[in-house]
């Protein structure tokens, strides 16, 4: 079934950090989640609504995007 939430997976620990803490400080709020379970990974996750406008959906894109290039410059701020 479809879902509101938006999960982001990651290997490492300290990507799927780094990212929630990226997205919080520029107004995001995407909890990062490490299930205790037999999944492997670890994730943030992105809960979408009818609420959101087009551009929150611009502006998590945008801050995906920056964040993306930034993290393989190994230089996130």
């Amino acid at each position: 079934y479809p879902t509101p939430i938006v999960p982001v997976i990651f290997n490492e620990e300290e990507d799927a950090r780094h990212l929630a803490e990226f997205l919080f400080e520029n107004g995001i709020w995407a909890p990062y989640m490490n299930y205790p379970v037999k999944h492997a990974g670890y994730l943030i996750r992105i809960a979408l609504s009818l609420h959101h406008t087009e551009s929150h959906i611009d502006q998590l894109l945008t801050l995906l995007s920056r964040w993306k290039m930034k993290e393989s410059e190994g230089a996130i701020q």
